[in-house]
């Protein structure tokens, strides 16, 4: 039988919390055979279904005990990936970006909401039957969408997911998204709804998603960081990314982003200094 689990969380944050500790607790540990992380283990949830409340509760993004690294910042989610996500623009290198299927169908949903809530067309296909010919195809397949009470509800599937980078990343956008799309429409934003088959945690993240999520001592979690960067070097090498660094002065933490893999945010360590 599947092995599936079920995350209810009130907000955003608590959902990455919850998942890590479910993809710890009951994730399948496997070697890829396939893909840009070919060779690299990973523990997957079989399926997860993860509910969110309030998804509009401030911050967007995941807070995280002090001393430890963000996986992401709101002026990364805002400036850089959101105009990924919503709008046709590209800077040449990417293999797709998501806003190239989005862009199109948002005034299109939007009309059709205006006309009456009713409706179960309202849903955004994301790739195309030539998407199975990228070497790393489209990872967010599907948003749909419901008016219900008067709020706006996003439903989205991801076939793989990248837990500790991706996940804040892509849902603190398309709750942006979201909010935007309900005031459009002249409705309250509702619950979001995130699925996947294929939601992860890469084997450089292990240590770090236990120290995150306290399942760590604090006097661990720098051998966690030290871990994780040695990991990822290791798995990455020779492939042109740019690893993570991180410097530990009086105790903080200095950290550099590492690259973005299609539209993808794809971090190690993740903000810099400042951020």
């Amino acid at each position: 039988m599947l092995l599936s689990r079920t995350v209810y969380a009130r907000d955003l944050n608590e959902a990455w919390w919850r998942c890590i500790r479910e993809t710890l607790d009951y994730g399948r540990e496997y070697t890829i055979s396939e893909g840009s992380y070919a060779g690299q283990k990973r523990k997957e949830l079989e399926f997860v279904y993860v509910e969110i409340e309030k998804p509009s509760t401030r911050p967007l993004v995941p807070i995280v005990p002090g001393g430890l690294p963000a996986p992401t910042h709101i002026g990364y989610v805002e400036q850089e990936y959101l105009p990924y996500l919503m709008a046709s623009i590209s800077s040449g290198e990417e293999q797709y970006t998501y806003g190239e299927d989005v862009e199109y169908q948002y005034s299109k949903i939007v009309e059709m909401y205006k006309r009456g809530h009713n409706t179960n067309q309202a849903c955004f296909s994301i790739g195309s039957r030539y998407s199975v010919d990228l070497s790393s195809p489209q990872c967010l397949r599907l948003i749909d969408t419901r008016v219900m009470n008067g709020k706006l509800v996003f439903f989205v599937y991801f076939r793989s997911w990248d837990l500790f980078g991706g996940f804040p990343v892509n849902l603190a956008a398309i709750q942006l998204m979201k909010e935007g799309m309900a005031d459009e429409i002249g409705v309250k934003d509702g619950e979001l709804v995130a699925m996947s088959k294929g939601l992860h945690l890469y084997d450089h993240h292990w240590q770090l998603g236990m120290a995150v999520t306290g399942a760590l001592p604090t006097v661990d979690k720098y051998d966690a960081l030290r871990e994780t960067d040695s990991r990822w070097r290791e798995a990455h090498k020779g492939s042109g990314f740019k690893p993570s660094s991180f410097l530990i002065l009086d105790g903080e933490v200095s950290l550099e982003r590492t690259h973005i893999h299609g539209n993808e945010a794809s971090f190690n360590m993740y903000t810099n200094p400042g951020e």
